[in-house]
């Protein structure tokens, strides 16, 4: 076998581990994200403008501030998590 084909051979065998390794990683990421994440729950906003459907609309938006705002903490959180040293 020539030496060109060799290293053509050696190229593909590394690539392939790469993109296997690659693939690992993504399909483990993908799999944690999903676990906590939860769909936010929103309520309609009304379309009165008296004071207290504004004030309904008000607190709808408050809500739903919130829990963005939990998520961003949450998101945050799990950046800024430390591996675990394995044995």
């Amino acid at each position: 076998m020539s030496t060109f084909l060799k290293i053509l051979l050696v190229i593909v065998i590394v690539g392939g581990i790469i993109l296997a390794v690659r693939s690992h990683k993504q399909n483990s990421v993908s799999g944690t994200q999903t676990e906590n994440s939860s769909p936010a729950t929103t309520q309609p906003l009304s379309n009165g403008d008296s004071d207290a459907d504004l004030q309904n609309d008000l607190n709808s938006i408050d809500t739903s501030l919130n829990a963005v705002d939990q998520s961003s903490a949450d998101v945050d959180a799990g950046l800024n998590d430390q591996p675990i040293p394995q044995q």
